[in-house]
């Protein structure tokens, strides 16, 4: 499993704990979606670029965002 996979998992596990209705596909397919935006960018720091957006959204489930927020922070840099 990848570091981005893992935050993938991080994100999807409070989010089945306070919205138990979630729609995991639609939260995967953000995912896919911006990785393959972002798979030749890299980071400063070494990380592959959609570390950044998966960390907005794992900050925003401490906040118990809704399901379309944490697809908007997964997605907010592919514009």
């Amino acid at each position: 499993m990848t570091k981005e996979e893992k935050l993938l998992a991080h994100i999807l596990d409070p989010l089945r704990s306070y919205l138990p209705r979630i729609n995991e596909t639609h939260i995967r397919e953000a995912y896919e979606f911006a990785k393959e935006a972002h798979k030749d960018q890299i980071r400063e720091s070494g990380d592959s670029y959609i570390s950044h957006p998966l960390s907005v959204a794992l900050l925003l489930t401490d906040y118990k965002a809704d399901e379309d927020t944490i697809i908007a922070a997964i997605l907010h840099d592919t514009v």
